[in-house]
């Protein structure tokens, strides 16, 4: 599912990303943030409002594997219906 006024969703959809994808595969895309350039932002490719457990799980596998000593933030401050984290 798409939103074409979420930043989210335009970013993994229409690559509107200003800075490298990291990693995509059919789950998730990870960038690193546009505010915070060191932060990289793991971002669902569907429009919701969060991942379910299956998706969950390969979510913290991939970012264990590329990113073994940074962990989620934890919540989403500015787009909250499609989910996101940083890795800090």
């Amino acid at each position: 599912m798409k939103d074409p006024n979420c930043p989210l969703c335009r970013l993994v959809f229409d690559n509107e990303v200003k800075t490298k994808i990291i990693y995509k595969d059919m789950i998730i895309t990870i960038t690193y943030c546009e505010t915070h350039r060191d932060q990289p932002l793991v971002v669902l490719n569907d429009h919701r409002k969060a991942p379910n457990p299956i998706e969950m799980n390969h979510i913290k596998y991939i970012c264990g594997e590329l990113f073994p000593n940074k962990r989620f933030r934890g919540y989403m401050q500015s787009i909250p219906e499609h989910w996101h984290d940083h890795l800090i």
